[in-house]
Formats: structure tokens, C-alpha cells, sequence
């Protein structure tokens, strides 16, 4: 990624193409497993959320542990 892209995206993380898509409620396959086996195991998390310059698709804050799958 070009400083510049880097630069826009950390002043407006709200362009970022995976923003578009969450607000739009599209989970891939895997995205859909991977909350399936979440909610089994009754963990909390937020789904794809902003850390930074990085983009998760899973957070679990009691796990301390991002997933990007």
C-alpha cells in the first residue's frame, strides 16, 4: 500500500473497501464457519471491526485475540 493509501485510510478508515461490505451485512463462507463456532462456544466477539491500520474479521476481547480469515 502507498504511503498516500495509508495516509487516506488512516484519516478515513470508513473508505475502506471491508467497511462497505460490513455495513452491508457480506460474510464470505468461511467468515460464516468461523462465527458458527463462535457462537457454539457462547464467546463474545465483534465482527469486522478497525484495529489501527489493520481490518478484522473477529475480535474476541476475552481471548485477546484477532482472526482474519
Amino acid at each position: 500500500m502507498s504511503d498516500i493509501a495509508a495516509r487516506r485510510l488512516a484519516a478515513h478508515p470508513e473508505s475502506h473497501p471491508n467497511h462497505a461490505l460490513a455495513k452491508a451485512g457480506h460474510k464470505t463462507k468461511i467468515e460464516e464457519q468461523v462465527e458458527g463456532w463462535l457462537k457454539g462456544l457462547a464467546v463474545a466477539y465483534d465482527i469486522k471491526s478497525g484495529m489501527g491500520k489493520y481490518w478484522l474479521d473477529f475480535y474476541v476481547p476475552a481471548w485477546d485475540t484477532a482472526f482474519g480469515v
